[in-house]
């Protein structure tokens, strides 16, 4: 190997190693290419007079407003017009909220006060008695961390390692889900039948709680009674006194019409002239679980939940792990609702009586052809004869959240449809003018306005939601629907102090452990043991940097991993060493000592290191949580051990000899004495 060639290698060693520290350590960061890590303040302020003066076309002259004051806000710096997020006007007619964008390279702090002056000056010139409310900091605590300094677009941070932590170092949400193949059975009695009597609301939910136990006992020893597998779950639901369900947890289709036969027979025993609907089965197929593991990942991503791991288990179960969460109740709650939206149009004979409400159990009073004096239905007869028009699918993953502007305090949802399903819904809305447009979620009607003109493919969902309940109607339904529903089997909050003292441990043991294996190396084996504790230093880089790039979470059970997998990179030196020194006991000139004793090494290095590949790729596929952690973190271990053993020991070695220290063959031989025994 030529001079030059050893000069490029080293070269690109030395490339290597820097970068390596950059992405690991992450000192230095451009500016604008941190929106991952964008904090975001609110600041609140009453106008004193309305945005818009009331009257027909209120809400569009609220969006003209609003796109003007946006507009408008934005030249006010126009060194950074993208420093306006949003702007919204509240439900208070004279309120507004202003959302900005701090770069995490400025100074948060200094930065928001100067915004706040900002926006302020620039609301004055058209309401002069405006004044800010109480602000709303949304800023994560832990994104706020400030640069040490900054040159032109690049910010200059203290080196600190930016690894991810698994549940067991952190603390966090630890989750097991199984997916529950259903199938629902809709039941309906007529007005001369009831399931109750009729009683008010509060009565009816106590009697209805009592007729669901006892039809529930009484299906359970009918399934017995006739040979019928029991269903795992079985659940008997009274919407009203005219409409119940019955669902079961269902393996396979034959289970499902077995169960639906003795259902049936029973309950048109108990209610002589109850009818049964089309029954909603929901069975597991192949890719269920993949498919529930996907809508799952896009609704903890959209909560801003980083490091977050879901594995499936089995075939029917996953578990979600949430490192660090603060916010257990809002990620269980979005994690566990199935999100399924239906847009279900009415027939125009059925009308909403608005004048009464909700009563006797019923949700809503629907009459069938006069809205007043008209007949009664349930809502499930209704529901059951609308047509379907459009489902959650249907919507782009562009739902956001709007005020309410017909109940002040309130928040609504606005959707807007794919572009192959606008032109559709725009007809069907055209022709049905006059007829009420059902929103349902999760079989619940959340709303029933009547379409009074063609909609343009989008819409509005209304429901008195507060701000928090609209955001995570919005965020489930971007996410998608469940195949399935799913149920919360295990749940458990884990503190970060076992974590904190498992960090401080593992640091501890690790630190202990390098110093002394750099020591007996120098001791040991003199320079090749210098060269070797360098080519130590580099594979914690390169490795490290692996597992920045990949994302991966490192746990407990990671960490002995990565311990491991340094003193196998200590110990294929180790060889290569031991051969060097049997090459030199030869009298071999020292740069053939070098060649031979790599030659040599590298045949039983590959052995060890690729059986040890084997067992971390049969952890990893048999394993799961930790176990394939651990499996992952060797793995990369060992890979980057086989290069800086082979390549950034040998061509650190090769350098040494061609210097004058190369000269001292005692330098290169094992031992704790000194020798200044030389080579030529």
């Amino acid at each position: 190997m030529t001079g030059s060639a050893v000069r490029r290698r080293l070269i690109f060693l030395v490339g290597l190693t820097l970068i390596a520290f950059l992405m690991v350590f992450q000192p230095i960061r451009l500016v604008r290419g941190e929106a991952e890590s964008v904090l975001q303040d609110s600041f609140t302020y009453d106008l004193r007079k309305p945005v818009v003066e009331p009257g027909d076309d209120r809400a569009q002259r609220l969006e003209e407003r609003r796109n003007e004051l946006l507009r408008k806000l934005r030249e006010a710096n126009p060194a950074d017009p993208e420093w306006i997020d949003a702007v919204v006007v509240l439900s208070a007619p004279t309120q507004l909220r202003v959302d900005t964008v701090i770069l995490p390279g400025l100074k948060a702090k200094e930065q928001s006060e100067q915004y706040g002056a900002l926006i302020l000056q620039t609301l004055k010139k058209e309401f002069p008695g405006v004044t800010e409310l109480e602000p709303e900091h949304e800023a994560d605590e832990e994104s706020g961390e400030e640069p040490a300094a900054t040159f032109w677009l690049f910010n200059v941070y203290r080196p600190i390692p930016h690894i991810n932590l698994g549940l067991d170092l952190r603390g966090g949400l630890h989750l097991v889900l199984q997916c529950l193949p259903s199938t629902t059975f809709p039941f309906e009695t007529d007005e001369d039948h009831l399931l109750l009597p009729e009683m008010s609301a509060d009565e009816f939910e106590t009697a209805a709680a009592e007729l669901q136990q006892e039809l529930k006992n009484e299906l359970l020893t009918a399934f017995q009674q006739r040979g019928v597998a029991v269903p795992r779950r079985l659940a008997v639901n009274v919407m009203s006194k005219m409409d119940m369900e019955v669902s079961t947890v269902t393996e396979t289709r034959e289970e499902a019409e077995a169960q639906e036969q003795v259902v049936r027979n029973y309950l048109e025993e108990r209610f002589p002239t109850i009818s049964m609907g089309d029954a909603e089965r929901l069975l597991l197929e192949r890719d269920t679980a993949e498919k529930v593991k996907n809508i799952i990942e896009r609704r903890i991503n959209a909560l801003g939940v980083a490091e977050s791991t879901i594995e499936i288990q089995g075939g029917d179960r996953l578990i979600v792990e949430i490192p660090g969460t603060k916010t257990a109740e809002r990620v269980e709650r979005i994690v566990d609702s199935r999100a399924l939206l239906e847009f279900r149009l009415v027939p125009e004979h059925y009308k909403l009586d608005e004048t009464q409400g909700f009563a006797r159990g019923e949700r809503r009073i629907w009459r069938d052809g006069d809205a007043t004096s008209g007949p009664i239905v349930s809502e499930k007869t209704v529901m059951g004869e609308a047509t379907r028009e459009a489902l959650g699918r249907d919507l782009k993953p562009k739902t956001i959240v709007v005020p309410d502007y017909e109940s002040p305090g309130s928040w609504a949802v606005r959707f807007e449809l794919k572009n192959e399903r606008k032109q559709a819904f725009h007809a069907m809305t055209r022709k049905a003018v006059g007829q009420h447009l059902a929103i349902m979620l999760d079989g619940k009607v959340q709303m029933a306005p009547v379409i009074k003109s063609a909609l343009p493919g989008g819409g509005v969902i209304t429901g008195k939601f507060s701000d928090q309940e609209a955001k995570e109607l919005a965020l489930l339904l971007n996410a998608g629907a469940l195949p399935v529903p799913i149920e919360i089997v295990e749940n458990r909050t884990i503190s970060a102090t076992l974590g904190a003292d498992s960090i401080n441990k593992s640091a501890r043991a690790g630190i202990i452990g390098f110093v002394v294996v750099l020591a007996f190396m120098i001791l040991w084996y003199r320079v090749p043991g210098a060269i070797a504790n360098v080519a130590l230093a580099i594979y914690m880089l390169l490795v490290l940097a692996v597992y920045s790039f990949i994302g991966a979470v490192l746990t407990l059970p990671g960490i002995a991993g990565f311990i491991l997998s340094i003193g196998m990179a200590v110990d294929a030196n180790i060889i290569i060493f031991e051969r060097l020194k049997e090459e030199l006991a030869t009298a071999k000139t020292m740069r053939s000592a070098v060649e031979a004793g790599f030659n040599r090494a590298w045949t039983a290095i590959l052995d060890a290191n690729v059986t040890t590949l084997i067992v971390a790729a049969v952890l990893y596929y048999f394993g799961t949580g930790p176990i394939r952690g651990f499996a992952v973190v060797l793995g990369i271990g060992v890979s980057c051990s086989l290069f800086t053993a082979i390549t950034a020991t040998r061509w650190m070695i090769i350098v040494a000899t061609t210097s004058k220290l190369g000269g001292i063959a005692g330098l290169f031989r094992t031992g704790l004495g000194s020798s200044g025994e030389t080579s030529a």
